[in-house]
């Protein structure tokens, strides 16, 4: 899946109702911050408030902070926002491997302690960066004021996935093989299918590339560290788009496709009851990365999160109605 293509296509489209696009902002470094170690990562800012709302992007080449650029601005009229680029994205330098939920969440702690921006945080999080977020908040629950997660990636993906998917570890081994070879050699020619300001650094397939190996051990550090997020409020987004899914699958069967769907949909949910204010909400219609297809969506979660964190009210998913698909039982 080459997400840069689909992503440039997407943001160059008519933009989404509520959808406030500024492009031009993320296509250069903002602010790079100095965080230990000769590395600096890049950080993008705007808005003033509490709590600040801090986006995290999934493992994918030409990702970092552009694909909040539907979200960020219309949330910055609320309160302060910060995206930024983990090691290996965008503008921030690469980071030493392996590139663990560990080593990640240590960037960032940093990142936002230097670049002066105070919690509480609401810690808005896309696929694999939902592992990210969930462990930062479960080391730092004083620090964390909410979350919003994006069809994340959470512990259990990895079996549910080789359980209902038989292909899926094949594929997996034969994608970050790809990746490894364009950090090796980004000039290859597979490799020059992804367009984009960052497809020719090394750093930009080699970090995605560890950060997908490593999400099985990301998993079972997330269940260790995780003991309930007390009553944080928590709003999960699950993406129900089966022909999204299917090609995202590489050539998964619909029933595959489904089965994997209520799978995923179950441990969206268990997540959600870490919480005594959780809630996974179904989105139909939404492909994984819905912050660039459905922003509206996005944006009105960031925003019912904001009005109920002074509250002990439970996040609702009135708003978008939809059925949930079942897991199979095995």
């Amino acid at each position: 899946m080459i997400f840069t293509t689909l992503l440039l296509a997407a943001l160059h489209a008519t933009p989404a109702p509520g959808a406030n696009v500024q492009s031009e902002p993320y296509m250069h470094a903002q602010r790079l911050v100095d965080i230990g170690d000769g590395r600096r990562l890049n950080i993008y800012c705007i808005g003033a408030g509490s709590p600040a709302v801090i986006f995290d992007s999934d493992a994918e080449v030409g990702s970092g902070t552009l694909p909040w650029s539907r979200v960020q601005p219309a949330v910055a009229r609320m309160t302060r926002t910060c995206s930024y680029d983990r090691a290996g994205y965008g503008f921030s330098d690469p980071g030493p491997l392996p590139r663990t939920s560990d080593a990640i969440v240590g960037d960032l702690r940093t990142l936002l302690q230097r670049a002066g921006v105070p919690p509480p945080y609401l810690l808005v999080a896309h696929g694999i960066a939902g592992l990210y977020a969930s462990l930062f908040a479960a080391r730092y629950p004083n620090d964390v004021a909410g979350m919003v997660l994006v069809d994340p990636s959470t512990a259990g993906e990895e079996e549910l996935l080789s359980t209902e998917y038989p292909k899926y570890a094949a594929n997996e081994q034969q994608r970050l093989a790809t990746m490894r070879d364009c950090g090796d050699d980004p000039t290859r020619k597979q490799c020059l299918q992804t367009p984009g300001p960052h497809a020719l650094a090394p750093a930009a397939w080699r970090d995605p590339a560890s950060e997908l190996a490593s999400i099985g051990e990301d998993g079972a550090e997330l269940d260790s560290a995780l003991h309930g997020y007390g009553a944080m409020p928590i709003l999960i987004l699950t993406a129900l788009d089966e022909s999204k899914k299917t090609e995202a699958s590489m050539g998964a069967t619909s029933a595959e496709v489904a089965s994997v769907q209520g799978g995923w949909t179950a441990l969206h949910d268990q997540l959600a009851a870490q919480s005594t204010r959780g809630a996974d909400c179904v989105i139909a219609g939404a492909g994984h990365a819905m912050q660039i297809d459905k922003p509206e969506v996005v944006i009105d979660a960031i925003r019912q999160i904001m009005t109920l964190i002074p509250t002990e009210e439970k996040p609702s998913c009135a708003a978008w109605p939809s059925p949930r698909p079942s897991a199979t039982p095995h």
